[in-house]
């Protein structure tokens, strides 16, 4: 009976060990290695659910597209692990802006990340876009190739809209970051409408 006691307690010990490490798995195939955020498998699943859950809930989601501004530039004058170092910061950034269980902040490809907001309207949203882009300016990472001379950062918002599809809400913040780049980066701008929120830190 002991003997036999002591192989379940033995296997139960292994079977906990083996889902532990499946765990910690699936946490490293859904995490940026570099920064530490979600990864762009992860922003996709968080996506889908949040569209999800606001077409259910008849509630407003928006997602807020951002990347850094003149990036390739940075690299060229700093280096490869400089740059590395400002994708982690402006991570710290997202986590610290980024709170709410329902909000997500992802880093989905180079140095574009993407916050998922459910919940907030288009106004809201904005504003909390405002926030992070100030807060990463506020770092005062020097960026000589740039037009402010420090890191910055160019934000596209779109809210959702019923009936539409998850790429085309996609799409049009890709078009709302895109047009916040070509007025000229570091700013904010919505879709639809092409609206700027603030054009200067």
């Amino acid at each position: 009976t002991l003997l036999l006691q002591r192989e379940l307690e033995r296997r139960g010990r292994a079977e906990e060990q083996a889902l532990a490490a499946n765990r910690d798995l699936a946490r490293l195939a859904n995490t940026d290695g570099l920064t530490g955020l979600p990864n762009r498998r992860h922003f996709d699943e968080a996506f889908a659910r949040a569209r999800e859950w606001s077409q259910q809930t008849a509630t407003p989601f928006c997602l807020v597209l951002l990347d850094a501004d003149r990036f390739k530039r940075y690299n060229d004058t700093y280096g490869h692990l400089a740059g590395d170092e400002v994708l982690r910061a402006v991570a710290r950034v997202l986590q610290r802006q980024v709170r709410s269980p329902l909000e997500v902040a992802c880093r989905i490809g180079g140095e574009e990340f993407a916050v998922l907001l459910p919940g907030a309207s288009g106004p809201e949203a904005v504003a909390r876009a405002e926030r992070i882009r100030h807060a990463v300016a506020r770092l005062r990472i020097p960026h000589t190739g740039n037009e402010s001379g420090i890191v910055t950062m160019s934000l596209g918002v779109a809210e959702a809209v019923a009936g539409e599809t998850g790429g085309e809400c996609f799409s049009a913040a890709d078009a709302a970051l895109y047009e916040a780049k070509r007025q000229g980066r570091n700013r904010v701008v919505a879709h639809p409408g092409g609206t700027t929120a603030t054009q200067v830190a």
